[in-house]
């Protein structure tokens, strides 16, 4: 037996212990009566109060950086806890043949994201650092296309280049575009510089998945966004006598899947993958190049409707340290967007758990009823 739930605090689903044969749960109990369900263990293991909480594979797993430990055993109820912080409650109901997961916290499933762009003064930097709020080791490093010419225009939940928007390419400008790098920063709070040569040295680390939303377009009209995920130089990170060279300098990766979110309130039903390789023409809605990847009549949304804005996630088949995010409008367009929203690893990432228990009846006669599982979905970026 098992269900599924989102893996976000909030969140609360009921799930059927057996088939519904027979038709009342308590016949299960036979002749003796009615007695009780208890978690025993999990994974196929007897285990006791203080045990860590272990995926299926065997992976211990964490909330917010914290083991989870459970207790509970020997009783209907289980609960998980990352320190003083509940991050779910599992409970067996004797009488419904029901169990119930009670989500509070967020079990950590590689994923994370940066949401707030905010610095001191929002404006114009060369370079903007921000911090990682749940790995303080992977923070994102965000420039412009031409270091030290191209600007991040910031606020606390969207980036541009120069002025409000990514913008495309002029008779004598190139289109605009923002280079995101997975570095290690060393920081603790948001912060930005006027030249590229006072970042802090920094050492990249891997991402995949990685995604973004488009905050606004303008005159909201849809705009075609070309996406380049890079790899750069083994050993290479950023600092020392020739910062725009480790800025500009990689090796592109090539794209193999997007996805594009339409709907963040009903993302089953307005989630589409496209593979490159899969032999399907997707020529209306992606185009793939041999080093990027241009997604079409991409689309924001006003203040009201915010569940309405794209998100679009890429992937490579083993990671990347760097992505360019620029307008693939026709030259002299004047259709332009901002970002916001980077999600890391963020798609498809979801954690199987396994609980042992036993039925006991009316003289404490017991008997095991098998493993009780629930699959924690990957919660719909927001």
């Amino acid at each position: 037996m098992a269900g599924s739930i989102v893996n976000a605090a909030g969140k609360s689903e009921t799930f059927a212990l057996d088939d519904g044969s027979p038709a009342s749960f308590a016949a299960n109990f036979g002749s003796d009566g009615k007695g009780s369900l208890v978690f025993t263990g999990m994974n196929d293991q007897t285990l006791a109060n203080g045990a860590l909480l272990r995926d299926t594979a065997g992976d211990a797993l964490t909330s917010n950086n914290v083991a989870i430990t459970l207790s509970g055993f020997g009783t209907h109820q289980l609960t998980a806890s990352a320190g003083a912080t509940t991050v779910f409650t599992m409970t067996m109901d004797s009488t419904s043949g029901q169990y119930t997961i009670e989500m509070f916290a967020r079990i950590d499933d590689g994923s994370f994201d940066f949401d707030n762009f905010a610095t001191a003064k929002a404006g114009k930097f060369s370079w903007l650092g921000v911090g990682g709020d749940e790995f303080p080791a992977k923070d994102l490093l965000v420039t412009g296309g031409i270091p030290n010419e191209t600007t991040v225009n910031n606020d606390s939940d969207d980036l541009a280049a120069n002025n409000q928007w990514i913008n495309a390419a002029t008779s004598d400008t190139p289109a605009e575009f923002l280079r995101l790098d997975f570095v290690d920063l060393g920081i603790s709070a948001n912060q930005g510089g006027s030249d590229i040569n006072t970042i802090p040295t920094a050492t990249h680390y891997d991402a995949n998945n990685v995604g973004f939303t488009i905050m606004q377009t303008q005159s909201s009209r849809p705009v075609d966004v070309r996406i380049t995920a890079i790899d750069t130089e083994e050993g290479r990170g950023i600092g020392g006598n020739d910062i725009a060279a480790d800025l500009t300098t990689g090796t592109p990766d090539e794209i193999i899947a997007v996805t594009v979110i339409t709907n963040t309130q009903d993302p089953e039903n307005n989630t589409k993958t496209y593979l490159k390789h899969d032999g399907i023409d997707d020529s209306g809605f992606v185009v793939w190049g041999e080093n990027d990847v241009i997604v079409l009549n991409l689309e924001g949304a006003n203040a009201n409707q915010a569940h309405l804005r794209d998100q679009v996630f890429v992937s490579t088949a083993d990671g990347f340290n760097r992505l360019e995010i620029g307008n693939a409008e026709a030259v002299g367009s004047k259709d332009a967007f901002a970002i916001g929203d980077v999600e890391v690893g963020a798609v498809g990432q979801a954690i199987d758990l396994a609980f042992n228990g036993q039925i006991i009846d009316g003289d404490g006669d017991a008997a095991s009823i098998g493993l009780v599982g629930v699959t924690l979905e990957p919660a719909p970026v927001v």
